[in-house]
C-alpha cells in the first residue's frame, strides 16, 4: 500500500509510467470485479423529489440568470478539468436561493449513473432541498485528484450553492478521494464535513500529513473488508487526534462509536458494519443527519 507521499515522489521524480501506475493501483485501486456492483433497477430512492418550502425564498443569494443549472436531472456533465458528473436538483430548485450540496465520489470504474445506483441518495437528499452531484471515476493520479478538487467549484458556477454547506462522501476509491481532498494541503478544502467509506488510506499514510483545520468526520468501514482491513479504524483515530478529541470513544446506535470531548463542530465518529469491501454501509438518512448536525 503506497501513501500519497509515495505517489507524489513517483510523479515528481519522473518514474516510468508503469511504476507510477503500480503506485496508483496500490493506493487507490479496488479490483473491478468486486466493485462492479451492477446496474440496479429503478428504485424509489433514485426518484428526484421536491424540497420543502424555503422560508428564505424571498432572499436572493445568486443573481438572476447567473446559474443556468435546471431543476431535476442533469446528466453527461463535464468539468473543465475532465471530471464527468451528474447533478440531481430538487424539482422546486430555485437558481436564486443557495442550496446545500453533497458531492459523492465514485468507486473505481464507476460512471456517475453507477455511483448513484450504488449509493441511492437522490430521493432523500433532494427531498431535503439539497443538491447532490455524482462524480464518475477517473484513473487515479495526482492530476486526477486535483481535478476532483475543483468539482464543487464547477458545480457552484452552474447551480446556486451554499458555500458554507458543501459536504462529501464516497466509497472505496471515492472514500480515499474524500479523505485526500480534506487532507492534502495544496488543494482547496471546501467541505464542511466528510463521510468517507472503505477508504484505502492507512493510519501511517495519514500521519505523513499535517492536520487540516478541524472538521466533522464520520468514517465508515466494514468489518469483513479484506482489501483494507482496519484502515477505517486507524483513520478515525487520526482524525480524532487531529481534531483534539480524547482517545476514548463511546458506543452509539448501529455499530458506531463517537470520540469523546471533541471540540464543537469537529465531531469524529467511526462506524463499522457487517459486510465486505464492496458493500455500501450507510443510508441517506444517516448521512443527512450527520451533515445537518455539522452545519446547523
Amino acid at each position: 500500500m503506497f501513501s500519497f507521499a509515495a505517489l507524489k515522489r513517483a510523479v515528481a521524480h519522473g518514474a516510468p509510467a508503469r511504476r507510477a501506475r503500480t503506485a496508483q493501483r496500490a493506493l487507490f485501486c479496488v479490483l473491478g470485479p468486486l466493485l462492479a456492483l451492477g446496474a440496479c433497477s429503478k428504485s424509489p430512492d433514485l426518484e428526484i423529489a421536491a424540497g420543502p418550502a424555503d422560508p428564505l425564498a424571498s432572499v436572493a443569494a445568486c443573481a438572476p440568470l447567473s446559474r443556468p443549472g435546471p431543476p431535476g436531472a442533469s446528466d453527461d456533465l463535464h468539468s473543465p478539468e475532465g471530471v464527468s458528473y451528474s447533478v440531481r436538483a430538487p424539482l422546486n430548485y430555485s437558481p436564486l436561493n443557495a442550496h446545500p450540496l453533497l458531492v459523492v465520489y465514485a468507486p473505481a470504474q464507476h460512471s456517475p449513473a453507477a455511483n448513484e445506483a450504488v449509493t441511492q441518495l437522490t430521493h432523500a437528499v433532494t427531498a431535503r432541498g439539497w443538491l447532490v452531484a455524482y462524480a464518475g471515476a477517473l484513473p487515479m493520479s495526482l492530476a486526477a485528484t486535483r481535478a476532483f478538487a475543483q468539482l464543487a467549484a464547477d458545480i457552484a458556477r452552474h447551480y446556486c450553492v451554499d458555500d458554507k454547506k458543501i459536504f462529501a462522501t464516497g466509497h472505496s476509491d471515492g472514500g480515499t478521494l474524500t479523505t485526500a481532498l480534506a487532507v492534502l494541503p495544496e488543494l482547496p478544502h471546501p467541505f464542511r464535513a466528510i463521510a468517507p467509506s472503505a477508504a484505502g488510506m492507512t493510519g501511517e499514510d495519514l500521519k505523513a500529513y499535517a492536520c487540516p483545520a478541524p472538521l466533522p468526520v464520520r468514517v465508515f468501514h466494514n468489518a469483513e473488508d479484506t482489501h483494507f482491513p482496519g484502515y477505517g479504524n486507524a483513520a478515525a483515530r487520526w482524525w480524532a487526534q487531529c481534531n483534539g478529541c480524547r482517545a476514548t470513544r463511546v458506543p452509539e446506535a448501529a455499530g458506531c462509536w463517537r470520540y469523546e470531548d471533541c471540540p464543537a463542530a469537529a465531531e469524529v465518529t467511526y462506524c463499522e458494519r457487517p459486510g465486505g469491501h464492496q458493500h455500501w454501509p450507510t443510508s441517506a438518512a444517516e448521512l443527512l443527519s450527520f451533515f445537518s448536525a455539522a452545519s446547523p
